[in-house]
């Protein structure tokens, strides 16, 4: 990063996640069965001597509400909902497909090389996507 781009925030990983965001609701009310899935991952996050951090534990209590409440505040267009869209548990719900889709539709400010998935060792990517149960 240059000296030029310091203090240029975030604006599309924020525009990216609430894409995300959107598509996971979109998918959620269709099938709300996939509300398990982020129940899952928090149960994963947790940490081996039980205990959690702070996100994970709102999580756990936005994900106790009924469902119209938590798409609420999944998409909601606010520092808070933007905030909590940051650590969402919906991780899984996308395929790798979309979610480089919609990164490529917010683009950062400044020039950069697009990723491509292909550079990365395969065995890595594969425990990135679909990490084991401890």
């Amino acid at each position: 990063m240059s000296p030029g781009q310091i203090g240029v925030g975030h604006p599309h990983i924020d525009a990216r996640v609430l894409d995300m965001a959107k598509i996971i609701a979109e998918r959620i009310d269709r099938d709300p069965a996939l509300l398990d899935v982020g129940r899952k991952n928090l149960e994963r996050w947790r940490r081996p001597d039980g205990t959690a951090n702070r996100a994970r534990d709102e999580w756990e209590g936005i994900l106790a509400r009924p469902w119209p409440e938590i798409r609420a505040l999944l998409l909601e267009e606010s520092d808070e909902g933007q905030r909590r869209r940051s650590s969402h548990p919906f991780a899984g719900i996308l395929t790798e497909t979309e979610r480089i889709e919609i990164m490529h539709r917010h683009p950062p400010p400044w020039p950069h090389t697009p990723w491509d998935p292909s550079a990365i060792d395969p065995v890595l990517m594969e425990k990135i996507l679909r990490p084991t149960d401890p």
